[in-house]
């Protein structure tokens, strides 16, 4: 009986332990680029752009939003922006003369740091004369992301379509969650104590097994 006790607890606790092994939770991560000066040029559609390298992650999960800091321009609707990862691109906002986007006011400012994700505010029937830092629905979906691998260069490419006015921005991030990584000794607390308890289970079976053998040896 004991010995078919230990191999069923003892299966339990392997399959146990393999799950927690294999199964640790992957949590959002944030990359930024280099900060400095990036000057929007005027009415010219190559643009600027900034770049992330990125090494030793796994692929994304679920990628979740793209930040701009310190974005500036005095009239948001001659802008346009793609997110890049060399193999996708992804179009954050459309401008009014390229594109063809409607706005509610084209010439309204930025100043502040803009995030885009899936789901959020809309970018083009914003009513205040500067719109306020916050987070918009990117024209493309990110999650055209998912799946790829986070290692590489990112670019932001902001573009200006129309003359006579300026902008800049700072830098940008990006921030995904990437794959589940195997079990590692950073883990959860939780996750750890299951663990050691899985494992002081099991000994404790095969101890018991182990006397219970001893035993019967010598009684026979």
């Amino acid at each position: 009986m004991i010995n078919t006790n230990v191999q069923k607890w003892g299966g339990v606790v392997a399959s146990l332990v393999s799950i927690l092994a294999l199964s640790s939770a992957a949590e959002a991560i944030t990359f930024t680029s280099p900060t400095g000066s990036y000057n929007i040029p005027d009415d010219n559609l190559t643009g600027v752009t900034a770049s992330i390298n990125i090494s030793g992650q796994p692929n994304i999960s679920s990628f979740n939003s793209v930040t701009i800091s310190g974005l500036t321009h005095i009239a948001y609707a001659d802008l346009r922006a793609f997110l890049s990862n060399g193999t996708t691109t992804v179009q954050l906002f459309r401008s009014n003369l390229v594109d063809s986007q409607g706005f509610t006011n084209w010439s309204f400012d930025l100043n502040g740091n803009y995030t885009f994700a899936n789901t959020g505010a809309n970018w083009y029937t914003e009513t205040s004369e500067t719109l306020p830092s916050a987070t918009y629905a990117s024209f493309q979906p990110l999650s055209a992301f998912n799946g790829s691998p986070l290692n590489g260069t990112w670019t932001l490419n902001v573009q200006d379509d129309q003359s006579g006015d300026l902008g800049a921005f700072s830098s940008f991030s990006i921030d995904a969650t990437p794959t589940p990584v195997p079990f590692e000794s950073n883990a959860a607390p939780a996750g750890m104590a299951i663990v050691f308890g899985a494992f002081m289970l099991r000994r404790r079976l095969q101890q018991r097994s182990a006397q219970k053998m001893l035993a019967e040896s010598v009684d026979s």
